[in-house]
């Protein structure tokens, strides 16, 4: 069936070996209020304060992103941000530490024209309850095919969430960051 073909070319994608790419200015645009480069619970990291970090000279548009995020439980939006193919137009992914165990714990969103209307795209189709570690690292990885994506928690088996992409696929540029709260990204790869 379509559904099954859907899941195993997300299963052929997530396979695939994945290079971590180094966190530093050679290879990200960094444009935050504050950040800083350090080893933090065994791992090397950024912390990034009130802003995003653009991977340079690098386009998306099908794949698996991955990172590692060391959540607080201040509030913040952190996430990520993929196939930006013009300034303010962007999907993204996003964690709420703040709503730990809610069902809006974390939001799948467009952003168009600058502006995230997650308003319009809220519940079960765009969001899931999620008890955050706030003692630990979390693993999150997104696989996007097509006008598909889905986000895959703490190397979870089976998607958390699917949802449908709003933007028709093209692609662009992968941040990650955001949020008003500082928050540690690590072992990034696409």
């Amino acid at each position: 069936s379509f559904g099954v073909l859907i899941l195993l070319s997300f299963f052929s994608l997530a396979t695939t070996a994945q290079t971590v790419i180094p966190l530093d200015t050679a290879h990200w645009d960094i444009q935050s209020r504050s950040h800083i480069f350090e080893n933090y619970k065994g791992e090397s990291s950024i912390y990034i304060q009130g802003g995003m970090a653009t991977l340079k000279d690098t386009k998306f548009l099908n794949g698996t992103i991955e990172f590692d995020i060391f959540l607080t439980e201040r509030q913040g939006f952190p996430g990520i941000r993929f196939r930006a193919f013009s300034p303010g137009n962007t999907e993204s992914f996003f964690l709420r530490p703040h709503l730990s165990g809610k069902p809006d714990a974390n939001q799948a969103a467009p952003v168009i024209n600058g502006l995230t209307p997650w308003q319009l795209y809220f519940g079960p189709s765009y969001s899931f309850a999620y008890d955050y570690d706030f003692e630990d690292w979390t693993h999150v990885k997104v696989v996007v095919n097509g006008s598909k994506a889905q986000v895959f928690m703490d190397y979870s088996e089976t998607p958390n969430l699917s949802w449908n992409l709003v933007h028709a696929p093209q692609e662009g540029e992968v941040a990650f960051g955001g949020g008003y709260a500082a928050m540690h990204y690590a072992n990034f790869s696409i």
